[in-house]
């Protein structure tokens, strides 16, 4: 009795399994390049059965919605007086899904200054099992921190934008990254650079410091099974800071008794922020 297996030539057979363990199988390529299987059973007695688990792995770049159709027959010795069911075929259904997931994090931590320069770090990876279709990154930035420039490390065909929150009454800015496909495994590390309002602290603010709240958030067209990791959110103290300068003289530098002199005294706001209650 011999056994063959037409499998989808999307597929690669990773493991044949027999039970019970008789005669043997091997796999060759097809004519149009699909893998076929043919187990050589030998006699299989009146009643007996014998079970063959063909296991396959379906790539992880095999599109949405593909049909893998999978076409099995077996022949023997003996005259057959039914051949109808000599033969079968199972179709299966391709869904492509993709973990994809983010991290972030902010330099200088924990606090940035008003007037001053900070960098946001987004990790953005694919978890699998599938290839993960039209990766997109959004970053709305909070008020008063505004992008000078946003980039992708190490790649070159990638598309970031700096512009205005849709329907934003404060000016926010929207950073967004279209990183395309992503294989399983594939990483992407986005830096993005800010300049930090220097009057993002009011002046009457007793605290010195504000603080703010940025999200960033990962999608893609392949369906993600786990939702919890598309968001990363850092919270971050903005505080006034402002190195103060003071430089005093005296003029004449000599002077002699019952005479005037005058001293000079100059206050310089180095920043970043402005400097109040001075």
């Amino acid at each position: 009795m011999v056994v063959t297996d037409n499998l989808p030539k999307e597929v690669e057979v990773t493991r044949i399994r027999k039970e019970p363990d008789q005669g043997a199988c091997s796999t060759v390529q097809g004519a149009q390049g699909q893998q076929v299987v043919t187990c050589n059973l030998g006699t299989v007695a009146e009643g007996d059965k014998v079970r063959i688990d063909i296991y396959a792995r379906v790539p992880s770049d095999v599109p949405h919605g593909t049909i893998l159709w999978n076409e099995a027959w077996v022949t023997g010795d003996a005259v057959e007086p039914d051949n109808d069911d000599n033969r079968t075929r199972a179709r299966t259904d391709v869904i492509a899904v993709a973990d994809v997931g983010i991290t972030k994090a902010d330099d200088p931590d924990p606090a940035f200054a008003a007037g001053g320069e900070a960098t946001y770090t987004l990790n953005v990876m694919n978890h699998g099992p599938s290839v993960s279709r039209d990766v997109v990154v959004v970053d709305d930035l909070p008020t008063g921190i505004d992008g000078t420039s946003v980039d992708v490390i190490g790649v070159t065909d990638e598309r970031c934008s700096i512009g205005p929150v849709p329907g934003s009454s404060t000016g926010r800015e929207r950073v967004t990254c279209e990183l395309g496909d992503l294989e399983v495994g594939d990483r992407r590390t986005i830096l993005v650079r800010v300049k930090v309002a220097e009057d993002i602290v009011p002046a009457n603010d007793a605290n010195q410091c504000v603080g703010t709240r940025n999200a960033a958030k990962v999608s893609a067209a392949t369906k993600d099974p786990d939702d919890d990791n598309n968001e990363a959110v850092e919270s971050q103290d903005v505080c006034a800071t402002a190195d103060l300068k003071l430089t005093k003289t005296s003029e004449p530098e000599k002077v002699n008794a019952g005479e005037q002199k005058r001293y000079h005294i100059e206050v310089e706001n180095l920043g970043p922020a402005d400097a109040t209650g001075v």
